[in-house]
């Protein structure tokens, strides 16, 4: 069985109660965002979309002092997500929204939206009910997330996504459709020995005349963690 928990340097994230665990990509993923948002102006508002355990939330409200909605379909998620929020040193400036962010009446923009969506809209669907919501996408197709996202974004502001690398030519082909445009781009693989397997995008309303791709990967032909990669989690993991 999985952990029932995952315990980092400044914070734990409890799991037991949500369909989708902590993985090394959604950890590589908020710390990536994290260190991008350092080089760029502090947001003030950060929206988490599908939030599950929170991971992505506490990971960046430790290293920056916005304010952040984390919204959650799935009841039971919410709740975790309640639980770790409230156990964490920056509790009062991180609210959990549970509902549908297709229709919940926000009432305020985003200068960051980040969300971990691992859309397999053609692959076959989980026989278990909350790992389907959480895995495919029967509540939310990234159409209609991108289309949301456009429309809580301010015009200057950045939107962080994590996708399987396989639906690289749907994101551009909706970011297009839907007036986003990426500014930078990280493709990731295991190793050198391992093909690319997911994707990290950061869009936004606003085109950039120098957008960026980079290529990173986890581990080195040795099987140990890469440098680049240990510079990230670093202010994260206990072992690094």
């Amino acid at each position: 069985m999985p952990n029932t928990y995952f315990r980092f340097k400044e914070f734990t994230v409890h799991q037991e109660r949500c369909a989708m665990k902590v993985t090394t990509e959604a950890c590589l993923f908020g710390a990536w965002a994290s260190h991008y948002l350092k080089t760029d102006t502090s947001p003030k508002h950060i929206l988490d979309i599908g939030a599950g355990t929170g991971l992505l939330s506490l990971m960046l409200a430790q290293q920056h002092s916005s304010r952040i909605d984390a919204i959650e379909l799935d009841k039971t998620a919410a709740g975790q997500c309640l639980q770790n929020f409230a156990a964490a040193p920056w509790q009062e400036r991180m609210k959990v929204l549970e509902g549908d962010v297709r229709s919940f009446p926000f009432t305020q923009l985003f200068d960051v939206i980040i969300s971990n969506p691992p859309f397999y809209e053609n692959d076959l669907s989980s026989p278990i009910e909350g790992r389907q919501l959480a895995h495919h996408s029967a509540a939310l197709s990234l159409k209609d997330l991108m289309h949301r996202v456009r429309t809580l974004l301010t015009e200057q502001g950045k939107f962080f996504v994590l996708l399987p690398y396989k639906r690289k030519e749907d994101l551009y082909e909706l970011a297009k459709a839907g007036g986003l445009h990426i500014v930078h781009q990280c493709n990731v693989r295991n190793s050198p020995a391992h093909p690319l397997f997911r994707l990290m995008a950061v869009l936004s309303p606003t085109p950039s005349i120098d957008k960026q791709e980079e290529l990173f990967s986890i581990r080195d032909e040795g099987n140990n963690y890469t440098l680049e990669f240990i510079q990230l989690l670093h202010p994260y993991y206990l072992n690094l």
